[in-house]
């Protein structure tokens, strides 16, 4: 294994003017090399009692064309078999260099870091996969397809924009909806301990709202849960801010850098990052235990319908139907009763895609507002929706109950 560092004397400081008066250097340092000597056949310094050995080649400065001129300059390439030898050796030779008067030292070949970073690489993929299929599962199954409105702050939302080309294979060619994956590794954990989503961002704080949930509430405890905290961000409350996610997430980012950008490792910094994707993997084990049972509060539904709301009309993304127009609204409950009713009497029966797309669309009123309202309406039992099969393809009907 190799090691080997750029060695440069900017300020005319260093009294090794040579190979041998610079050899002569560093063996003078007991406690960086032992019984050291410099082979007479190969010209470099040996110390075998841990199988190191250095060289070192002076080159010349006098073509640099810009700023001082060094007065030395060498490069220092060390050999080692074994990765923990050179682990520690490395760190002490540059604090030397650095010692007797070196001011620029650079690592032009650190072998000990790349084999960490091999071993490390495949363990910090596989979970960063596992947190970004954690989140398409929660907040997809929870929110829907357009989930990263509501989940995600604008910034976000542009890097996800700007890097639809970035996957050449699967995304630029669009065969697959991307997101998540186009995600910042930081911005990533951000999405389950920070409060960006609109969950976070609107609690129940409308007076009109608050007394009518007070005028409703049978529990106390229930409204009060609901009210303040909502189930929603109850759910990562418990799953990851009580769990220090944040900081492992943050330690992490540190680890992620490093091996992305070619920065030095140890073995303590190997042996930390290892710890931290096991604690973070077992994290994201526990919140999965109560995904299939997590349902969002009325609270949140209603947190979320309001921002639908307000996204009504900006974009279309439903297929092949038409849906072109511009300022599209969303519709209240009484107006979606009155619809209802109205395509009941006329049809003979309401199915949902068609009662949304065509028959609520044609008269100006948005996709997502309606479905939303429709969903919501449904766990409140106060729509029905039931399949049918029609010629072979199944259908939902809806229904006032």
């Amino acid at each position: 294994m190799k090691f080997e560092v750029l060695c440069l004397d900017t300020d005319g400081t260093v009294e090794c003017k040579s190979e041998r008066t610079f050899y002569n250097a560093l063996m003078a340092n007991d406690s960086l090399l032992g019984d050291a000597a410099v082979n007479k056949e190969t010209g470099e310094l040996e110390e075998n009692a841990r199988g190191i050995s250095i060289r070192i080649v002076q080159f010349s400065t006098d073509k640099i064309l810009t700023g001082d001129r060094y007065s030395v300059a060498y490069t220092m390439s060390v050999n080692c078999e074994s990765i923990e030898v050179l682990d520690e050796f490395r760190i002490c030779l540059v604090d030397y260099i650095k010692k007797i008067g070196f001011s620029n030292v650079r690592i032009l070949v650190d072998d000990v870091s790349m084999k960490y970073a091999e071993k490390l690489y495949p363990i910090l993929y596989k979970l960063e996969n596992k947190v970004r299929t954690f989140v398409v599962n929660f907040f997809l199954k929870n929110l829907g397809p357009k989930w990263v409105d509501f989940a995600l702050p604008s910034n976000v939302l542009e890097k996800i924009k700007n890097r639809q080309g970035n996957d050449k294979i699967f995304v630029a060619s669009k065969k697959i909806k991307s997101d998540v994956g186009l995600i910042d590794f930081d911005d990533l954990g951000k999405i389950l301990y920070n409060e960006d989503s609109v969950f976070s961002l609107r609690k129940a704080d409308n007076v009109t709202v608050l007394i009518k949930k007070i005028t409703e509430a049978d529990n106390l405890e229930t409204l009060k849960a609901e009210v303040l905290q909502g189930n929603f961000n109850k759910y990562f409350k418990d799953c990851f801010v009580q769990k220090d996610f944040q900081t492992k997430w943050t330690d992490l980012y540190y680890f992620r850098n490093k091996i992305a950008h070619n920065g030095s490792l140890s073995k303590i910094e190997v042996d930390e990052c290892e710890k931290t994707c096991d604690d973070i993997g077992k994290i994201i084990d526990g919140a999965y235990e109560t995904l299939d049972t997590f349902k969002l509060s009325a609270s949140d539904q209603e947190t979320l319908m309001q921002a639908v709301n307000e996204h009504a009309g900006e974009s279309r993304d439903m297929g092949k139907m038409p849906h072109d127009k511009e300022g599209y609204v969303a519709i209240t409950e009484e107006d979606l009763f009155h619809e209802l009713r109205e395509a009941k009497n006329k049809l003979p029966y309401v199915g949902l895609r068609y009662f949304v797309m065509s028959w609520l669309g044609s008269k100006g009123y948005d996709y997502d507002a309606s479905f939303t309202l429709i969903n919501y309406l449904t766990d409140k039992g106060i729509i029905s929706m039931n399949p049918i099969d029609e010629n072979g393809h199944s259908t939902t009907v809806i229904d006032l109950l």
